[in-house]
């Protein structure tokens, strides 16, 4: 009869369906066992990526407010459940908890997280469109009214989305570089160009400085003032700033306003404001 049950243990553990020692909520340890019950999803959510390369299966995000999910699954709590207030530094939500009493031990595991953004994180957006207000190319009053409307975007989460190069942004993130490209082309080319140079050439341009400077020190202790002004303009030469730049100046006074505003407007549209997450092997679509 023993050997039955412990074969019955370990199939359970090899299917995920039982927690291993040091995975319990209350950071207890042991032999005991507590099995995690089933947990149905949220139906209006999503899941974080559709990549399943990248892609954490237990990660949900919802357009609906915190409040509606706590209702929820307030309503779909079983014995042994009960919701609990999350805070960290930048979130907050609820935890949905199972307890359970194992011999003379109360264990509890953590099956689902809630949370929403508690404080704005920096939102590049409109601090672009803050800059056009200090440049005094759009007035402040501009500014208030889209703060006002898109202000709450600081707060929101997005999917997790594959970029061209195959790695993994946020939606969020990559529509703003599209809009940086339009407002900025000069400038996003100049990123890339000095994103995809070789480092050896970059070392290169290093140790010719170095060079050079000690070409430099040597005239000067022998006084060739001629060889000097010769050096100086190699230098110049070889280590003025790329023409590009001023290009990029001048675009910078450039009204980008227009850009920025869409940019706002699609992020609304892929934003949002909640996000589920569940403890592996509890989710029941």
């Amino acid at each position: 009869m023993k050997k039955s049950i412990v074969a019955a243990i370990g199939l359970l553990c090899l299917a995920g369906m039982i927690t291993t020692p040091g995975l319990w909520a209350d950071g207890g340890e042991g032999a005991d066992i507590i099995l995690p019950h089933d947990v149905p999803s949220y139906p209006q959510a999503l899941r974080e990526t559709d990549s399943a390369q990248y892609a954490s299966k237990t990660v949900f995000l919802t357009k609906e407010s915190l409040e509606k999910v706590k209702v929820f699954y307030a309503a779909h709590l079983i014995q042994g459940d009960l919701l609990e207030t999350y805070s960290e530094e930048t979130q907050e939500g609820f935890n949905l908890i199972y307890k359970q009493k194992i011999g003379k031990q109360d264990k509890e595991l953590v099956l689902v997280t809630v949370l929403q953004y508690k404080q704005h994180h920096v939102f590049p957006v409109l601090e672009q469109m803050k800059t056009q207000v200090l440049k005094g190319i759009r007035k402040e009053a501009e500014y208030a009214d889209v703060e006002k409307q898109y202000g709450k975007l600081a707060r929101a989460y997005f999917k997790r989305v594959l970029k061209a190069d195959g790695k993994s942004t946020d939606e969020g993130t990559a529509i703003y570089e599209k809009y940086f490209r339009i407002a900025y082309p000069k400038q996003a080319a100049l990123g890339d160009a000095k994103g995809t140079r070789p480092k050896s050439d970059q070392s290169a341009d290093k140790a010719r400085a170095v060079e050079l400077k000690k070409q430099m020190q040597v005239l000067k202790a022998k006084k060739d003032f001629t060889g000097m002004l010769k050096l100086s303009r190699e230098m110049q030469n070889q280590f003025k700033p790329d023409s590009d730049v001023e290009a990029v100046m001048e675009e910078s006074g450039n009204d980008t306003w227009d850009s920025w505003l869409q940019c706002l407007k699609e992020m609304e549209a892929a934003a949002w404001w909640t996000k589920i997450v569940y403890a592996p092997n509890v989710l029941k679509e």
